[in-house]
């Protein structure tokens, strides 16, 4: 396989990791919209590199631990970043650009330090990280706009698939209540937006964040199994 995964191989294999239960070839393309033929090819390539493996129930990874890593170290979005700066607290900043992406229509997910909090509290929070799909002045909202170096909060722009997110089961699991008040980005993105951001505890937090998704995922996939 590539060192560099291309973006549908990289969409494939983030959202099996991502699903505890084993998914369909029609289910896959759907989440990630491709094409069944093109989701037909990297499964194929997958399947070789020993990274998935298809059961009567359809698709999973082997591993879930080796690509859960692999997922975190190749991550292929393309977004456009833009710096924000406020006063507030971390989760305000959070709670006020939710609010002005529900009143625009735009879909959201919260990643980075914040959502680590939320799920596998570790460090203390430094960065907000926000993607939309779709740009949000957030001068409204009471924050002045900043670079990207002095930001507290950090807007990425760039297309958002419906299922792209951390699975509400598997985000209650970690957290030890339920989390719907926020939409999370997939675990692997959290754990690579707090690898970007850096800092001397940062490989801690996200050992302590991949060790509670992959007991989360564990325990959904063993209860489904024994339904």
């Amino acid at each position: 396989m590539r060192d560099r995964l291309a973006r549908v191989t990289a969409a494939v294999l983030g959202c099996l990791v991502e699903n505890p239960q084993p998914m369909r070839q029609t289910e896959i393309a759907i989440a990630v919209e491709a094409t069944q033929a093109r989701v037909s090819q990297v499964l194929d390539e997958t399947d070789r590199s020993g990274l998935t493996a298809r059961s009567r129930q359809g698709w999973q990874v082997t591993h879930p631990a080796t690509a859960f890593d692999t997922c975190v170290s190749q991550i292929s979005r393309r977004t456009t970043l833009a710096g924000w700066y406020s006063l507030e607290s971390g989760p305000q900043q959070i709670e006020s650009c939710i609010d002005t992406a529900q009143r625009n229509e735009a879909e959201y997910r919260v990643s980075g330090d914040w959502a680590a909090d939320r799920l596998a509290p570790w460090r203390i929070p430094r960065l907000a990280i926000i993607h939309t799909d779709r740009h949000l002045d957030l001068e409204t909202a009471g924050f002045v706009p900043s670079e990207l170096g002095d930001a507290t909060l950090l807007t990425a722009l760039g297309p958002i698939l419906q299922q792209w997110r951390t699975d509400p089961r598997i985000a209650t699991h970690m957290a030890g209540s339920p989390t719907t008040d926020w939409h999370f980005a997939p675990v692997h993105d959290i754990a690579h937006q707090i690898l970007a951001a850096g800092g001397p505890d940062a490989t801690e937090a996200v050992s302590e964040l991949r060790d509670r998704f992959l007991t989360a995922r564990a325990a959904l996939a063993a209860g489904a199994q024994s339904a």
